[in-house]
């Protein structure tokens, strides 16, 4: 057991190692301008390695979406009592949304990083997608019934996860200067205009 916990510590060690070093070297040198051996290099670690807890430089960066994806899941699932599909995504979201107030510094400095790179904002639109479909699934079936037409469920979920990403730009961009909480009354009101739009078939 003694055994175990000593190598496991390691293996955590060095993923916190690698992920400090990474994310301030993006941050000082951008993305693109950083090698994978200059990582290793300075974490005193060897390729091999890296490889172990990263399939690829960029997956350095996107470390939490399945976590986070999890999350949205699970945020959902609990709230499968509330009176629509709509109600249960907006509590969803304000759960979210302290999760992200929590951890906002680091969230910040991801929000640079993916910024600073037409690559990963690609790659950034692409996981939002699945955010969004998440979205999209719920609003389609809803406890085991049909609620909107994949169609409508489609485009609910995108005016949907447009005004969220709109929302995180805008508090990233003023360095959280605008109050997170007020600013999920703008995606509350959204989401009713929605509602009222698309009521269950």
């Amino acid at each position: 057991m003694a055994v175990h916990s000593l190598r496991e510590r390691k293996k955590q060690k060095n993923h916190e190692r690698l992920v400090e070093i990474a994310t301030r070297l993006f941050l000082e040198k951008g993305f693109e301008n950083t090698t994978i051996d200059e990582i290793v290099k300075e974490a005193e670690l060897s390729q091999r390695t890296f490889f172990r807890y990263f399939a690829t430089k960029e997956s350095i960066v996107f470390r939490d979406h399945d976590e986070r994806e999890q999350r949205l899941r699970e945020c959902l699932e609990q709230n499968a009592n509330a009176a629509t599909p709509f109600e249960a995504i907006k509590a969803a979201m304000e759960e979210m949304g302290r999760d992200f107030i929590e951890d906002r510094d680091r969230m910040f400095k991801e929000y640079s990083i993916v910024m600073s790179s037409k690559l990963l904002t690609a790659l950034d639109v692409e996981q939002d997608l699945r955010f969004q479909r998440i979205i999209a699934d719920h609003l389609h079936v809803w406890n085991g019934k049909e609620y909107l037409s994949k169609y409508q469920a489609s485009l609910v979920a995108g005016a949907i996860f447009g005004t969220i990403r709109g929302i995180m730009e805008n508090w990233f961009e003023s360095r959280f200067a605008f109050d997170l909480e007020e600013m999920r009354n703008d995606l509350n009101r959204v989401i009713d205009l929605l509602y009222a739009a698309f009521p269950p078939k």
